[in-house]
């Protein structure tokens, strides 16, 4: 590769970073069509109404009641740009939301407050993933931000639709928190299930005879334990704006909730500490396993030499051929050799059997 190809690779990765150009591009791996909906309610009780089209939608984020503005797809950047230009979000925050490469946290503002976090699914070929989830508070609206169309939040946007959930009641902070619950409790189940996991390589090793693929399998997940500690960490110490209430659009009398959300944030990180100890004793258990394994071969292996060494002495000094070797002549002398060696064989290996090493 020439100089000016490498010059133009490196242009492509600037450009795709939104690093040197005005021209906001989402970074990201899903090649999705953007799709918005607009679910608005108010805390009288005058219905939940909803709203698709781009004018209709503009029109609506302006007029007093409190707004959920899913947006799925992250391709249509023009699109996604009208939007934030009309709620006035910066242009540094509007890279973070389009770049689904950004580590998870939470940044507050006077009037706005931006969550980063990353959703974990299992990849088509069994391992982790990751979808990009961006959450947006203002004063009335919730904006929330994701890759795929999956519909991730499903159940708050049906209880919503069906004025059963709390949050028709509650501004929209209240909505920030529900959100960032649900994707919370992804964190909680997927660590469930790779506990469980491991929980049951552990059992499996108990009885383990050296099949093949077990030492990839071991490799593969503790690839996905990092890939989740990676997507989860970050939010350890990223909480804290939401708690404090460092900016207006936060409401104290939500802030029990944001705590409690924290607590299940804390819960998680537990399971992710406590997944720290019961790896590192798998991968000792398998080491030591396969010590064993290979002592026990090492051993056979001994056992075998040592029932041979005396037969092969015997055998040299019968095949040194000297003249003055009156068993050579001895019409029994090849059978009772062969009894010799056999006794001798015996006794060694009777001998193993009564120290106990066989």
């Amino acid at each position: 590769m020439n100089g000016t190809d490498q010059q133009g690779k490196k242009l492509s990765s600037v450009q795709q970073d939104n690093l040197l150009f005005e021209e906001l591009r989402y970074v990201g791996t899903y090649d999705v069509a953007t799709e918005c909906e607009l679910i608005s309610f108010n805390q009288d009780n005058d219905g939940v109404t909803t709203a698709a089209g781009q004018d209709e939608i503009l029109r609506c984020l302006d007029d007093g009641r409190v707004h959920w503005l899913s947006v799925r797809g992250l391709t249509d950047v023009k699109r996604i740009n009208a939007i934030m230009e009309h709620l006035g979000v910066s242009y540094l925050w509007r890279q973070d939301i389009l770049n689904g490469r950004h580590m998870a946290k939470v940044e507050t503002v006077s009037d706005m407050v931006l969550v980063l976090m990353n959703r974990l699914n299992g990849g088509r070929d069994g391992t982790m993933g990751k979808e990009h989830i961006a959450l947006l508070l203002l004063k009335n609206t919730v904006v929330s931000f994701q890759e795929s169309h999956d519909d991730h939040f499903r159940e708050i946007r049906a209880a919503i639709l069906g004025r059963q959930s709390v949050a028709v009641r509650h501004s929209a902070d209240y909505l920030l928190n529900l959100l960032m619950s649900c994707i919370v409790d992804n964190y909680m189940n997927v660590l469930d299930a790779h506990r469980e996991q491991w929980m049951d390589i552990e059992e499996e090793l108990i009885d383990f005879n050296g099949q093949e693929g077990f030492n990839s399998r071991i490799q593969r997940m503790r690839k996905d334990y990092l890939f989740i500690r990676r997507n989860i960490k970050p939010l350890q110490t990223q909480m804290q704006p939401l708690l404090m209430r460092q900016s207006d659009v936060l409401k104290p009398s939500n802030t029990p909730y944001f705590r409690d959300t924290n607590d299940h944030l804390m819960q998680v990180f537990q399971i992710l500490d406590s997944l720290d100890g019961i790896i590192a004793s798998v991968v000792d258990m398998y080491m030591a396993t396969n010590d064993m394994r290979l002592n026990r071969i090492v051993g056979r292996l001994t056992v075998l030499s040592a029932v041979f060494i005396p037969l092969t002495f015997m055998a040299g000094i019968w095949g040194m051929n000297f003249r003055a070797m009156p068993e050579l002549e001895w019409p029994y002398g090849y059978p009772v050799a062969l009894l010799s060696m056999v006794a001798v064989a015996v006794s060694v290996l009777i001998y193993f059997k009564v120290k106990r090493w066989i």
